[in-house]
């Protein structure tokens, strides 16, 4: 089983940040992303992107994971998170590289 590439999401000062803010993976690779302080959010990978599915919403104090296609083209792609946390909607738009 492969090993999943981690993003953390942390909510300070009414905004997102992720760290890392932009990773690679692979093909047939496991993306993951956890909510530090457990609040509950959303991931849209949009279309064209190269995972399975594209939208995902967590539960809260769950990590959202998706798997990236075995034909998932190279390059670098863009995807919306949406974190709900105190009666506030907040959204990032990070990156993430898929690579050989």
């Amino acid at each position: 089983m492969k090993k999943p590439t981690r993003f953390m999401i942390h909510v300070q000062d009414g905004e997102i940040k992720i760290t890392p803010h932009s990773d690679k993976v692979s093909r047939e690779g496991i993306i993951e992303w956890r909510c530090e302080q457990g609040c509950i959010f959303a991931i849209n990978l949009g279309y064209n992107l190269p995972c399975e599915e594209q939208q995902h919403q967590g539960k809260k104090g769950e990590p959202i994971e998706v798997h990236v296609r075995s034909d998932a083209p190279f390059g670098e792609y863009k995807y919306t998170i949406a974190v709900f946390k105190d009666e506030k909607l907040l959204i990032e738009d990070p990156r993430f590289i898929v690579r050989p």
